[in-house]
C-alpha cells in the first residue's frame, strides 16, 4: 500500500564480563567474576498516511516488546555459577499516535495530536 508503511526493528545485547580480583587476606587469595546479561527487543510499527475529512492525518501504532534473560555470575574460573541474579524482565507494550491537520495545507500549519500506550 502506499499510504501504509510497515516498520520492524528489533535489537539483541549480549554483554560478557570477566574480571579477575587478587585479595590480600590469605583465605580469599584470588576471586574471579564471569557475568553473562543478555537482552533482545522486537518493535512492529505501523506507520500510516491518509486523510480524515480531506483533513492530513498519519497514525504511528505498533507494539514494543523488551525481554531481558538472568544475569549469571561465577566466583570461580571454571565453576558453576554460585551466584545467580534473576534479572529477567519481560515487558510488552502497545501504543497508537495520531497527528491530524486543523485545516487544508497551506492554509494552516497547526495540527492536533493524541497519543495512547498502553
Amino acid at each position: 500500500m502506499e499510504w501504509a508503511d510497515l516498520i520492524v526493528d528489533g535489537g539483541v545485547r549480549d554483554k560478557k564480563q570477566q574480571a579477575g580480583f587478587f585479595g590480600t587476606l590469605p583465605t580469599i587469595p584470588f576471586n574471579y567474576v564471569d557475568s553473562h546479561l543478555q537482552t533482545w527487543s522486537l518493535t512492529p510499527r505501523l506507520s500510516i498516511k491518509n486523510a480524515i475529512f480531506g483533513l492530513p492525518s498519519a497514525i504511528l501504532t505498533g507494539v514494543d516488546y523488551y525481554d531481558r534473560l538472568p544475569l549469571r555470575s561465577a566466583a570461580s574460573q571454571g565453576h558453576p555459577p554460585i551466584h545467580v541474579y534473576d534479572l529477567s524482565q519481560k515487558t510488552l507494550a502497545g501504543y497508537w499516535q495520531q497527528r491530524s491537520g486543523c485545516c487544508r495545507p497551506p492554509m494552516c500549519p497547526m495540527a492536533v495530536e493524541f497519543s495512547v500506550r498502553i
